[in-house]
């Protein structure tokens, strides 16, 4: 059960980015001004482009669903960091452009860090409860690091900083909701009437959180480097959120976790090689 998660977290992270590639060529092309962010969002749902990233991305997120209710969040939700690889690769084919050599090799190193990473987790199916209070706590902190980057003023913070906070505050939304959807999908086995529960409106609202920031953030900067901040951010609030607030089951013997962290940085620096890849025009003439 655990092997096939996994699979099927690197599936939905296939769609996911092929999804979110679709949706940063329209977000770029698509002028706007920071006083009219609804606005924006309302120019992008009209593009046909844009709506069938959305409708690839949704399904990955089916396919994912599925992925965190089969494995414990802290060990699935970190497979999205192929991602990057994925979308780097999509967004060149939708540009016509060949992968760079520096793309492969951070492809590969993403690939070993991950596969490192997995090697050392204790595997497990998650757990069907969750606490309230902790769940509710961490969904109020990315919520807020949401809120604070669409509200930063235009006159005073740059636009990469714009750029990085919205993607990190999308990136902290979706781990949140990632450990509740989880949650949800272990009790969906048992009861189908447990989806009315206040986990749900919480992942509704993290969930539509992080899209406007993640959305906000592709119209002002280079796609990869900010999909790379939204997926080191995601799968490090999920791991943090299962092992904290879910109890996930992680390794105890102070070799595990050294493994672990070398890991988990190998990783990071993956896929930093990979987000400086795509040179991509940033639309940082905003700021």
């Amino acid at each position: 059960m655990y092997q096939l998660a996994v699979g099927l977290a690197v599936g939905a992270a296939f769609l996911i980015a092929v999804g979110a590639a679709l949706q940063s060529r329209s977000a770029v092309r698509v002028r706007f001004t920071d006083d009219s962010r609804l606005g924006f969002l309302i120019v992008l749902i009209r593009q046909r482009r844009w709506l069938a990233g959305a409708v690839v991305s949704v399904c990955g997120v089916g396919v994912h669903v599925v992925a965190l209710s089969l494995g414990p969040v802290s060990a699935i939700q970190p497979v999205g960091t192929v991602g990057l690889i994925f979308a780097v690769a999509a967004k060149a084919a939708l540009d016509r452009a060949r992968p760079s050599a520096r793309a492969v090799s951070g492809a590969v190193v993403v690939i070993v860090g991950l596969a490192a990473f997995l090697l050392v987790l204790p595997p497990g199916e998650g757990r069907p409860q969750v606490p309230a209070r902790g769940a509710v706590g961490m969904a109020v902190i990315a919520l807020g690091i949401a809120g604070v980057a669409l509200a930063l003023p235009r006159e005073r913070v740059g636009v990469n900083v714009r750029a990085a906070a919205a993607a990190t505050g999308a990136g902290a939304s979706f781990g949140v909701g990632a450990a509740l959807i989880g949650v949800i999908g272990r009790r969906l086995a048992r009861s189908v009437d447990t989806v009315l529960a206040w986990p749900t409106v919480v992942v509704i609202i993290l969930m539509l959180a992080g899209g406007v920031a993640q959305q906000y953030a592709y119209g002002l900067a280079r796609f990869a480097e900010v999909y790379a901040v939204v997926l080191v951010a995601d799968p490090f609030t999920a791991a943090f959120t299962g092992v904290v607030v879910l109890r996930d089951p992680i390794p105890t013997a102070p070799l595990d976790l050294a493994w672990l962290a070398v890991a988990a940085a190998l990783t990071a620096a993956g896929v930093v090689v990979l987000s400086r890849d795509h040179p991509a025009r940033a639309r940082g003439q905003a700021g």
